[in-house]
């Protein structure tokens, strides 16, 4: 035997095992136990709206489909302090992007304060409940500073940076914050003998941010939404920060103002959960190397989210 058959039959012989493995393919049949609708519900109420309800039928899980199955046709009612407010009636079927939802309106107002609670019941689902209420607390927001921090030309785009306060109440307190700019909307006509643009009214569009300086969310664990954060790093007191955005300006005529909405929402635990964990789940989505992200779920014997929260909002102008 030559050296070189020697080093063939012991390279064979190192591959058995893996060879053995690999032809020693066992398949496992499971058995899923068969999926049982029940109902999802989903609801934020707060001090600038009244309650709305979108209703819909849990899928399974293997189910991969972004259809969700409107419930039609049940009983929804509201209660404040364990007392009967009323039921709600449903609207039609709304559509949008190919998504339907199915809504329930009770045309109350919520009060900061009170502990509402949800009881949503249909025939061949279980019965299902939430409470929530929204936080007691006003947090009196207000501008401190407001300045261009554009570097160049923008393109029509101009950098601004905005720091707010808010004052903080002892105790475990959940904030979200956005930004909104109103912007002219307008259509455009043309015929054979002339074209332009013409104002058909004002929108409010939503300007995403950036955080300067430290984020209010290093500490927390996994964050992925920086309109969203918690006390901790500030609690009972006065707090202040500075947000940095890019607005498109040129659509703003020279002789009109800017004007801008800051909308400070201080929001129950429930919402806080829910929403920072269902962005999570979007991070971690389709990355095989994220940890598994439940959402959070407050409806018992169910699915979704009911959920309270105030909502403070300034308003201002400045020059382009």
């Amino acid at each position: 035997m030559n050296r070189l058959t020697s080093q063939i039959i012991k390279l064979f012989l190192s591959l058995l095992p893996a060879l053995g493995i690999m032809g020693c393919e066992t398949i496992i049949d499971v058995d899923l136990p068969e999926h049982e609708p029940t109902l999802v519900l989903n609801s934020y109420f707060g001090t600038d709206t009244t309650f709305i309800v979108s209703l819909h039928e849990s899928k399974s899980i293997l189910d991969a489909s972004y259809d969700f199955k409107v419930v039609h046709d049940a009983t929804i009612q509201l209660y404040a302090e364990n007392q009967l407010i009323g039921t709600f009636t449903e609207s039609e079927t709304e559509s949008n992007n190919g998504f339907e939802f199915g809504n329930y309106v009770l045309y109350h107002y919520p009060e900061a304060g009170i502990n509402y609670s949800i009881v949503a019941s249909k025939s061949g689902f279980r019965t299902v409940e939430a409470q929530d209420a929204i936080p007691l607390e006003k947090i009196n927001p207000s501008i401190e500073e407001f300045k261009d921090v554009s570097d160049g030309e923008y393109y029509g785009d101009r950098k601004y940076q905005l720091t707010y306060s808010l004052n903080d109440p002892p105790g475990e307190d959940f904030y979200e914050v956005f930004l909104y700019a109103e912007m002219p909307e307008y259509e455009y006509y043309h015929d054979a003998d002339t074209s332009y643009f013409y104002l058909i009214g004002y929108r409010k569009n939503r300007i995403y941010y950036e955080e300067v300086g430290a984020e209010l969310n290093e500490f927390e664990d996994n964050s992925v939404d920086p309109t969203l954060f918690s006390d901790k790093l500030f609690d009972g007191r006065k707090y202040t920060h500075t947000i940095e955005a890019t607005i498109f300006v040129n659509a703003i005529n020279e002789d009109e103002k800017i004007k801008l909405y800051l909308e400070v929402k201080h929001v129950s635990k429930a919402y806080f959960r829910y929403k920072k964990s269902f962005g999570l789940q979007l991070d971690s989505e389709g990355n095989p190397f994220a940890e598994p992200a439940p959402v959070y779920n407050n409806i018992e014997g169910g699915l979704g989210i009911f959920a309270g929260y105030g909502v403070e909002t300034i308003y201002f102008e400045f020059d382009k």
